[in-house]
């Protein structure tokens, strides 16, 4: 892989990152949409520099390069940052420590993937 540079004419999306040494966050990645119309994945930010506009990219050797004028993005990797829940199944014990009985009506859980 060889690093790239792109520099561009407006400010650098502030939620753009890089990774950090020792950190457990992974690089964005960078894509761009060619000519035809088709979105190529470029490779990973290795580096931002915000006063000048320009971020690093390491680009595999078999990728091309984008042109100028070809529309430049990025994605957060979905493996990233996914937390809590495992699986699909989980076991609950209710106890009822009134001395008078009890109806339950209902149960239910609300629970998401906060980083899809």
């Amino acid at each position: 892989m060889a690093n790239i540079t792109l520099a561009f004419e407006n400010e650098i999306n502030i939620s753009l990152q890089r990774k950090q040494d020792g950190a457990l966050t992974a690089q964005d990645i960078v894509f761009y949409v060619n000519g035809s119309g088709v979105v190529v994945r470029l490779g990973p930010c290795v580096e931002i520099d915000r006063t000048t506009n320009v971020i690093t990219v390491d680009k595999p050797g078999n990728v091309i390069a984008p042109s100028d004028g070809n529309y430049v993005f990025f994605a957060k990797d979905t493996q990233v940052g996914t937390s809590g829940l495992l699986g699909y199944y989980a076991e609950v014990e209710m106890k009822n420590n009134s001395t008078t009985a009890a109806e339950l009506h209902a149960v239910s859980t609300e629970f998401f993937v906060s980083s899809k």
